[in-house]
């Protein structure tokens, strides 16, 4: 199918290949249920799946390799509309798209067995794996389990005044944009903005500032191994960077965790950073 795909009511999509629309290439609208199996979506002008209002369960799927026209080429995007939105992603790839692999906006989403891999920036942007953040009638809640997130710009996940939740999972080789957007700068996961995070058995390495990024949140680290930042001078790195910003506390807990192989900072505690840090 080489249009955009819009789905409304309840749908099962079996074995379907979307491609090269010169907008998104699937829509699902206010109150749709859909369930998309054995599927490929790539190659769109826009976004590869729309969730606007409504509730996807995608399986054994694809989503990859989007960029934006008008608007930005993120893999698959959640949004709260009138009705509330939800995603199951389960054994699925979301690879290769722009800005963000998974956006959640006052929505909810689960992501197990399933990889996030190689977000691509946006000019002045970021390309991160997860972007789970609220809208103006709440936060997001994202959980992640048993999955890759891997190779993306500036975070692999990011919490802006939301919560995620991350166990038996792996967070590698979160990569330097060369744009810093504070709460979550070059980390592996990061929150921010009254953010919640709940890591548990979960290894996050290669990074090129901090393991796990914290301003004006709460983090809960538990059987967490961080290890092997990139940072190069004048920049610093850190296991775990715990700042204020001046509008929210910011609190951690970290228990039966190993922080190895950084530079400058196993864990940083500071009233306010400023970079480059001096």
């Amino acid at each position: 199918v080489t249009s955009t795909i819009v789905v409304a009511g309840e749908a099962m999509l079996d074995q379907l290949w979307g491609y090269d629309s010169a907008g998104a290439g699937m829509v699902a609208n206010v109150g749709a249920d859909l369930r998309m199996c054995e599927s490929l979506v790539a190659d769109n002008g826009g976004a590869g799946i729309v969730v606007d209002g409504a509730v996807i369960t995608l399986e054994r799927s694809v989503i990859r390799g989007h960029s934006g026209n008008s608007q930005p080429g993120v893999g698959i995007a959640v949004l709260r509309g009138s009705e509330p939105a939800s995603a199951s992603i389960e054994a699925s790839v979301i690879d290769d798209n722009e800005q963000s692999g998974l956006f959640v906006r006052g929505a909810t989403a689960t992501v197990s067995g399933s990889v996030i891999s190689n977000t691509r920036t946006l000019s002045g942007s970021f390309g991160r794996g997860i972007q789970a953040q609220a809208d103006a009638e709440g936060g997001s809640d994202v959980v992640v389990a048993g999955s890759l997130i891997a190779g993306n710009h500036e975070a692999n996940v990011a919490a802006v005044g939301s919560r995620v939740t991350v166990r038996d999972s792996s967070l590698h080789d979160a990569r330097d944009n060369g744009v810093d957007h504070g709460y979550a700068a070059f980390a592996g996961i990061g929150t921010g903005l009254n953010g919640e995070l709940v890591i548990e058995r979960t290894v996050i390495v290669g990074f090129a500032r901090s393991g796990v990024f914290v301003i004006e949140g709460d983090a809960q680290l538990e059987g967490v191994v961080i290890e092997n930042d990139r940072a190069a001078a004048p920049d610093w790195g850190a296991g775990v960077t715990l700042a204020g910003g001046g509008g929210y506390a910011t609190s951690a807990r970290i228990a039966g965790s190993a922080i190895a192989d950084v530079e400058l900072f196993g864990i940083l505690l500071a009233e306010r950073l400023v970079f480059p840090f001096e």
